[in-house]
Parts: C-alpha cells; structure tokens; sequence
C-alpha cells in the first residue's frame, strides 16, 4: 500500500474527533485513577488505560493546534520528572507516549514508584522540550467501566490484573482495548462505542504460537494497529515472546470467539513495546520495538502477501515466517510518530542509564 493509501484508509478508520459527551453521560473531574498505563490520543482526547482499576478513562487535555514544528530534545527526562515529583529517577516508572499530531505535545503516563504505594502521575512534554506536570483535578473526563477484569493476583508470576488494558486504539467510532479478562479465554480484543455509551463487547482470542509449540488463549496482545490487507480492515498484533498476527475487524466485530492468522515468529524472551507505520522512499513499513532484540522494521508488502499464505501451526524456530531488518535505534522504551516524517523516541542512554526524548527522521531509521 502507497503512502497515499495508506494515509487514507487511517484516516478512515483513525478518527481525529472533537471531544463530546455521550447524551446521558456524568462528565465530571478529577478522575480516581488506581494507576495508568496505555494510552492513545485523538482530537483533545487522551485515552488512558488503568489496569488495576479496570477502567479507561477518556480525558479532555485540549486539542492542540497549529504546526508542531521541530522537536528540542530533553535529556535526562527521568531525572527531571523525578525532580518535579520530589522523588529519584528509580522510582519514575514511564509506561506509554501518545503524541498529540496537531501540536506535537507528548504525553506520558508514569507509575510514581511501585508496589501497593504506586501513584498515577501524567506528564506533558511541549516541542519546546518544557515539562509540565497535569493535575489529574483539572481534567474532565467520561470513563468505561471493564466489567470483565481479570482478578488481582499479585503473588503470581505475572499478575493478570496488571495486564487488563494493554493498548488502546480508536478506529473510527470505536474504541478497541486489547489486554486481558476473567473468561476462558483470557486474552481479548474489546471494543466499545465512542462517545462512551454502553459497554465494551470482548472478543476471545485464540492464536498459534510457533516457538511454543501450542495454541494459547491466555497471552495479551501487548500491542497492536490497523492495516488494510486485501481490501480489508485488519488488526496487525504483537504478542509477548513474539507471535505476529493478524485479526479481521468484521469478524472481531461479530464474533466471542477467535482464532488469529499468525505470519511471523520474530524471537522468543522479548516483549513488545509499540507498532507504527512508517514510510521510507515511498515504501511502506511497520516498525516493532520490542524489550531485548532491537528495532524490527517490516516492509508492510510482506505483511500484505502473507494473507495469501497459510498460517503458521507447527512448532517453528524464532525467526519464521514475514522477516524484518533491524533498525538503528538504541535502547527503545517507548516511540510514536510525530508529524508526517518523523517518530518521536524515548530511549535509554547507554553510558548512564537516564532517558532521552527526542525527534527522528524517518530516513535514518
């Protein structure tokens, strides 16, 4: 798919939309966040996912305006967070980056420490490289309910409830949060109407994962986003340890239950961070950072002849099925795009550990 294409068909199904309430809805301030995690920004609305309270949030931050401009770097990010909350660096725990496109603003959402005594903190980072600190108390908001959250278990290994919003994405008029529930299948894709108005309905997940041999229902989606393979709407996902796969948005629309096509195992003992489309010299890519193997970047034609193909069923070694090139970014926490040609990156300093934020060219990547 050509940038003209595909710009379209995420325009489509991306909506920049105006903030209005659901007729009905309580629209109050101050939301009580439990903690926050992923999020997804459209039209002066910042989505915000918590986990532990089993909730997202839709919170008015304002739509911003005009070109964004260039991006002035912040270096040492956590340090200067860490200042403004009187805290240290250790106890900044950056979970998710949503860029604003119209302004170019960069919202993060932090864990302030860990434990039970963990607090929700959100932090706006401007072009002009300024942190600001957002009071949770000025912000309007409408909230949807996850009537179907995962118990907490926090001797386990991996606690369920920590994993019930994993990404959020609006498509259109709706809003898809992949993570995980209290059903069978644990691993679901919900979606719920925006403005939020009724609940969300979950569709269970079943895929294949090749380098573990079996079929597994439990495992999230850690992150995901839209693409058009064949004429159709599809979900492009990134499983932990690492299984790409691909879902039809009609039948996660219409089914409880469903079985994804994988096309790609890219390597266990990682877990993907964030999924992006990016265009170099007039092709297009997918680009996958992930905990431990680097940046993959995947040309999206092989994504799209992979639908032709069967999916992959059988026990496969870590780098089966679409292929990617490694891409030259160092160590990656979070990315988003920012403009037209550029992705806005945090990643970890390799001399002293701190964080740095910062804009990129596509080209170099």
């Amino acid at each position: 798919m050509n940038k003209r294409a595909f710009a379209a068909f995420a325009l489509a199904i991306i909506a920049t939309v105006a903030w209005t309430a659901p007729n009905g809805a309580t629209v109050t301030t101050d939301p009580p966040l439990a903690s926050i995690g992923a999020l997804e920004h459209a039209g002066g609305v910042l989505f915000a996912g918590d986990s532990k309270g089993g909730t997202v949030y839709a919170l008015e931050v304002g739509a911003g305006s005009g070109d964004p401009g260039e991006f002035t770097a912040v270096n040492d990010l956590d340090v200067k967070i860490a200042d403004m909350l009187g805290t240290t660096a250790n106890e900044v725990f950056i979970k998710d980056l949503a860029v604003d496109q119209a302004s170019g603003a960069a919202y993060l959402s932090i864990m302030r420490g860990s434990g039970a005594g963990a607090e929700p903190v959100l932090m706006k980072v401007t072009p002009d490289g300024e942190l600001h600190h957002v009071a949770f108390e000025t912000l309007a908001y409408t909230k949807l309910d996850l009537a179907d959250a995962p118990d907490n278990t926090p001797d386990a290994r991996r606690n369920p409830r920590n994993a019930t919003i994993t990404d959020i994405e609006l498509l259109g008029d709706s809003v898809y949060i992949a993570g995980l529930s209290n059903e069978e299948f644990a691993s679901v894709l919900r979606r719920a109407p925006w403005p939020f108005e009724a609940s969300a309905n979950a569709t269970g997940l079943e895929i294949y994962h090749g380098a573990h041999g079996q079929y597994e229902t439990q495992a999230p989606i850690y992150t995901f986003m839209p693409v058009e393979l064949s004429g159709e709407k599809h979900v492009l996902a990134g499983y932990l340890c690492t299984p790409l796969v691909t879902f039809s948005v009609d039948e996660l629309g219409s089914a409880d239950k469903l079985r994804g096509r994988t096309i790609a195992e890219l390597g266990f003992g990682n877990v993907p961070i964030d999924m992006l489309h990016i265009e170099q010299d007039g092709e297009d890519f997918v680009l996958l950072t992930n905990s431990r193997r680097g940046t993959m970047k995947i040309p999206m034609s092989d994504v799209i002849a992979a639908q032709g193909k069967p999916s992959i069923e059988e026990r496969v070694g870590p780098r089966t099925g679409v292929d990617y090139e490694g891409s030259p970014l160092g160590l990656v926490v979070q990315v988003d795009n920012y403009g037209d040609s550029k992705i806005l990156i945090l990643e970890r300093n390799p001399e002293n550990g701190t964080l740095r934020l910062s804009a990129r060219e596509n080209r170099w990547l």
